[in-house]
């Protein structure tokens, strides 16, 4: 939605799976560029998360494991944006309603 609305959007990818995994979301990132962003320069960014995932897995009971893996990745999403100077992180998550 920000890409539609000529927003500058850079894409951040998680990486939890293998490389099948990537490959699927580089092409819908690939997509959604092609159909909203072109006119600018995004950067898909690649942040390897299996170590993370993996210590997590050791370490928060099952119940937890989804939120605190969340909250993991917004602060390290968060860092990123401190670093490139982004404004505002997107979740890409739809709300409910």
């Amino acid at each position: 939605m920000t890409m539609k609305r000529s927003m500058r959007a850079h894409l951040l990818f998680f990486q939890l799976g293998g490389r099948d995994h990537e490959r699927g979301v580089k092409a819908v990132a690939w997509h959604l560029w092609q159909r909203f962003g072109c006119r600018r320069r995004a950067l898909f960014l690649r942040v390897p998360f299996e170590e993370v995932a993996a210590e997590l897995l050791d370490k928060v009971q099952d119940r937890d494991m989804e939120i605190v893996l969340k909250r993991m990745m917004l602060r390290a999403a968060d860092r990123l944006a401190e670093q490139l100077g982004v404004d505002a992180l997107f979740t890409g998550e739809r709300s409910h309603r």
